[in-house]
């Protein structure tokens, strides 16, 4: 690779431009950065924090984290979108590249969020914003790792497999609920099947779309997660 080429140049899907990185003296473009605003419980930043430097490796970590932008936001949906929407609009501004092709996503869960929920998908759409969402919550994404998930269930349930999981390779029992909210990203990955949870969250999405074409974010269970971290596994995988 000479020096004034993009790092993945040519590569199909590959990310185009970063937000806030421009290497004035090579005068060259690099991968666009991704943005990746979610709300919920610890979980979700350990677990996505834990992968993207899985995913990097030590060599690749400081290149691509220069790229790579993961905020945590406590509030609703909508609220999530509209502070992305925000939040990536005054980068924007301010950045020395090109911006058209950049990558935004938002992780939340439909929960009790009820209307919040559909309005949050709606208004990601309308501004070419990406939505991992979860009905009912992002604990099915990791329970997918392990098994099969076909009909509705609810967040205790989904924690009460978690804490089974996780005493089960922890040899005592884990009393506290705030606990099982860190779950550990080790044991998905060393004990579960990534590539499994992604098959059987596409399998459930197809299922959801027969179901409901029209939101196929209402049916329980459900998860598009699995696009994000195929996302995610493309970018880090990129040369």
């Amino acid at each position: 690779m000479t020096p004034s080429q993009s790092r993945g140049a040519g590569k199909r899907n590959a990310p185009a431009v970063p937000l806030a990185y421009y290497d004035e003296k090579l005068e060259q473009r690099t991968p666009n950065l991704f943005f990746v605003f979610y709300n919920g419980e610890v979980t979700e930043e350990n677990y996505f924090n834990d992968l993207c430097k899985d995913l990097a490796g030590k060599k690749k970590y400081d290149s691509h984290f220069r790229r790579l932008k993961l905020k945590f936001i406590h509030q609703a949906p909508q609220q999530i979108v509209q502070t992305a929407l925000d939040d990536v609009k005054a980068t924007q501004q301010t950045s020395a590249t090109n911006t058209e092709e950049d990558v935004v996503w938002v992780v939340f869960d439909k929960d009790d969020f009820g209307g919040n929920y559909t309005s949050a998908i709606s208004l990601a759409g309308q501004n070419k914003i990406k939505v991992a969402y979860s009905n009912e919550c992002f604990a099915l994404w990791l329970l997918l790792h392990f098994q099969e998930q076909t009909s509705k269930i609810g967040r205790g349930q989904l924690e009460e497999f978690l804490r089974k999981k996780w005493e089960e390779t922890k040899g005592e029992p884990i009393d506290n609920k705030k606990e099982v909210k860190h779950f550990p990203y080790g044991i998905a990955r060393i004990q579960g099947d990534r590539t499994a949870a992604i098959e059987r969250a596409k399998n459930l999405y197809e299922q959801a779309e027969v179901a409901n074409p029209q939101a196929p974010w209402e049916v329980n269970p459900v998860t598009t997660v699995y696009e994000l971290v195929e996302q995610l596994i493309e970018f880090f995988g990129d040369e």
